[in-house]
């Protein structure tokens, strides 16, 4: 079994049912589902639901990740205008991390990119200008 965190409180429906999950509770991926004893399966560990509110915690960083990924991935950097990244970024994404991307005319990310090391994420943020607080 993998160690994963929840970084981002959830609430809603999930496979077990509706659930409250508060951030930093320890969740464990077994046999690709991720799960919590007192909940039972919450989602599949590729899943939407996965991507943004659990991270792998294998290495003690599951927090980290967790926020520079959804900060990268999800969050709204120009106003609610809906386009995340600008056409520079765009290419320099498609150029330099195609490993963590898609194949899409879209920028979506892949599961490779939701479990990056820390310094990856940390340098791809940086480049996006992307700036998170510290945990």
């Amino acid at each position: 079994m993998i160690e994963y965190i929840c970084h981002r409180d959830f609430k809603g429906k999930c496979i077990a049912g509706d659930v409250k999950i508060k951030r930093g509770e320890k969740a464990e991926l077994d046999n690709s589902v991720i799960c919590i004893d007192r909940v039972g399966i919450i989602c599949v560990g590729t899943s939407f639901i996965a991507n943004q509110h659990f991270a792998i915690n294998e290495d003690g960083e599951g927090l980290k990740r967790g926020a520079l990924t959804y900060a990268i991935a999800y969050a709204d950097r120009d106003g609610g205008n809906g386009c995340r990244f600008s056409d520079d970024e765009q290419v320099m994404l498609l150029k330099e991390y195609p490993q963590f991307l898609k194949d899409t005319d879209t920028i979506l990310f892949n599961h490779a990119f939701f479990t990056a090391d820390i310094p990856v994420l940390e340098e791809l943020a940086e480049k996006l200008n992307i700036h998170i607080g510290e945990e």
